[in-house]
């Protein structure tokens, strides 16, 4: 990166002290905050950086700095192309320093839309925190068009699409929305912001009994199954997967399973099995995947002995 991006952040709480934590989540008393002359700060600097390096081809490039680290990568819009951002060495962002942030904080996928429109989907995975826009706001899921800039605990995290790009960080427009469906935007002079329903955790619902109603999926392990039944709009949403201890179908999910192991996800009428930088892994067949289209009848492994069945054959 060409420019010196932590130098433009300036970040509140530095001096508080955060011993090591394996847990997912923390309580806000450990928070760190970003302020928003930082995220502008730091908007600017990262177009300054985008503006020396190569060209962009159609996606995001993300930039992040805090807590002593700066970074940036690509996230393009393409069909199995997603970043996990998080705690856990093993994301795809991983923003280890801040024992704030959860272990999988974030997943962030870069789109095309079928109307030619460029677009960034953040969607929060049960984090302690969420995730805080310009505007000071606590956010779960948002899909954005034009730049970004965005505070995760002690990080400012800035994404920049394909293109032109105002100097200066945009206004931002935001709306409440059910849909991912919207009319295309002109250009990036404002950042246009649709916030969504958060996602929904699978385990917080009972797992029901196979009354011969075919089920949206099953899990089984050995001779133990669970059947689970979704609504179209839930899957808009996001449905999460993992080892949750308070669970009712916790026994059926051993510590090979992570405790945010999948995201089921539908784009555009497809839906998608998406692993969250898992330990342990998803598969189909004896082939590690990380994002796999689910047709009826399709079985995925969730780590090492748990199968994820989609639908009926």
């Amino acid at each position: 990166m060409s420019d010196d991006f932590r130098s433009h952040i300036r970040v509140r709480g530095d001096d508080l002290d955060f011993g090591a934590n394996c847990r997912t989540r923390v309580g806000d008393t450990l928070r760190v905050e970003v302020d928003h002359a930082s995220l502008a700060d730091a908007y600017r600097a990262a177009v300054h950086a985008f503006a020396s390096e190569p060209p962009l081809p159609c996606g995001h490039r993300i930039y992040w700095t805090g807590a002593g680290l700066t970074g940036a990568t690509d996230l393009l819009a393409k069909d199995a192309a997603y970043k996990i951002v998080g705690r856990h060495t093993a994301c795809d962002i991983s923003l280890g320093v801040d024992s704030a942030i959860s272990l999988r904080h974030l997943v962030l996928r870069s789109v095309l839309t079928s109307q030619g429109e460029l677009t960034l989907r953040i969607l929060d995975l049960h984090s302690t925190l969420g995730f805080r826009l310009t505007d000071g706001v606590v956010r779960r899921s948002v899909v954005a068009r034009g730049p970004i800039a965005l505070e995760l605990g002690g990080y400012a995290v800035v994404a920049l699409p394909s293109g032109e790009l105002p100097d200066a960080l945009p206004d931002m427009v935001v709306e409440d929305a059910t849909s991912l469906h919207h009319p295309p935007q002109a250009s990036h002079a404002v950042s246009q912001v649709s916030v969504l329903p958060r996602a929904t955790e699978v385990f917080a619902r009972p797992a029901a009994v196979n009354t011969g109603k075919k089920p949206t999926f099953s899990l089984r392990q050995g001779s133990e199954s669970r059947y689970f039944f979704l609504a179209p709009e839930e899957l808009d949403q996001g449905i999460l997967v993992g080892r949750y201890p308070t669970a009712s179908v916790h026994s059926l999910l051993d510590k090979n399973v992570s405790r945010l192991h999948l995201l089921l996800v539908r784009e555009d009428g497809n839906t998608f099995a998406v692993d969250l930088c898992s330990t342990n892994g998803t598969y189909v067949g004896e082939e590690r995947v990380r994002r796999v289209k689910l047709l009826a009848g399709a079985e995925v492994r969730v780590g090492t002995g748990v199968f994820m069945r989609w639908g009926d054959a």
